[in-house]
């Protein structure tokens, strides 16, 4: 099982349409855990209406991006049955193709053990690298 935890602060537009990618995918071993960190503009009622599948926790804008993701991580290991249970953590403004999670999962099988990242690319331009992370010289400070 995947567990996808997708913290969320407004911009419904950007989740409604996260979530349309995720729920399409290929591979069907997979919750989405949503964490509404204090949106007021009807995140979570949509999401509980629209997409009843999805595991919607509530949280206050206190928690930022990263208290809500983990908030989120938490929850996975806690209803996670089985040890070999992963866990997703993806931005709400995301959008993935249908073979992400077993794309994601090929990569993982073949070196674990590991951590999988995403290069994330423009919508638009599918072959554009938008960005990979960065890298510091701990010497040079550049």
């Amino acid at each position: 099982m995947i567990y996808i935890v997708v913290p969320v602060f407004n911009r419904l537009h950007f989740t409604k349409a996260c979530i349309d990618t995720l729920i399409a995918q290929d591979y069907d071993k997979f919750k989405i855990i949503v964490v509404d960190h204090g949106s007021t503009d009807g995140t979570s009622e949509y999401i509980q209406v629209h997409f009843p599948e999805v595991i919607i926790l509530k949280g206050d804008e206190s928690m930022w991006w990263t208290g809500a993701t983990n908030f989120g991580i938490q929850k996975a290991l806690k209803i996670s049955e089985c040890d070999d249970d992963l866990v997703l953590t993806i931005n709400n403004d995301v959008e993935v193709y249908s073979n992400y999670l077993n794309e994601l999962l090929q990569v993982y099988h073949n070196n674990k053990p590991c951590l999988v990242g995403s290069t994330p690319v423009d919508i638009n331009n599918p072959g554009k690298v938008l960005y990979v992370g960065t890298k510091w010289n701990s010497l040079t400070a550049t």
